[in-house]
């Protein structure tokens, strides 16, 4: 159930967060301390428990939280709290005419623009695909017109300036 794109999303958000926490509690030295006479290898190993224990234990505090508030679990919390109000960019023509606004804005400073905002926008996109696809294999009418296979090939045929498909 959650190897689709909304587990993508999840999964970018958890690591995302993961990273972050991880990472203050090295920058913050809160880490267990070996005397010099360990070997760096083994000092190595030894840095990241404390930090790896807060990770799992803040995911674990999540998980409790969602169970004792009726939410079926993170999957669920992170779509309703993120996902949902996201998926509006991507469901709606000003929506999506912002994303690429953003994006050629970030190619003014010569920044990737499609790098910054495609992990958070295509996901998304491919979810709209994917419920595109369900509808088809039922019979019904495709609700979404905004999809990943839209996008690159009607607005970005023709990279950035979009020349090709006004063409």
């Amino acid at each position: 159930k959650y190897f689709g794109t909304s587990g993508l999303f999840v999964g970018i958000i958890v690591a995302l967060v993961s990273t972050e926490i991880f990472r203050w509690f090295v920058l913050k030295n809160i880490t267990i301390k070996m005397p010099a006479s360990v070997p760096p290898n083994v000092s190595r190993a030894f840095v990241a428990i404390i930090p790896g224990f807060f990770v799992v234990l803040l995911w674990f505090i999540v998980v409790v939280i969602c169970y004792k508030l009726g939410i079926e679990n993170v999957h669920a919390l992170i779509a309703d709290t993120l996902a949902k109000p996201l998926s509006l960019l991507t469901k709606t023509l000003p929506g999506i005419i912002l994303v690429i606004l953003i994006q050629c804005f970030f190619w003014m400073f010569g920044i990737h623009g499609a790098q910054v905002t495609g992990p958070i926008i295509e996901p998304l996109l491919l979810q709209n695909s994917d419920v595109n696809r369900i509808a088809y294999q039922a019979g019904k009418e495709l609700p979404n017109i905004i999809t990943y296979e839209f996008l690159y090939n009607f607005v970005f045929s023709g990279g950035a300036g979009c020349l090709f498909a006004l063409a």
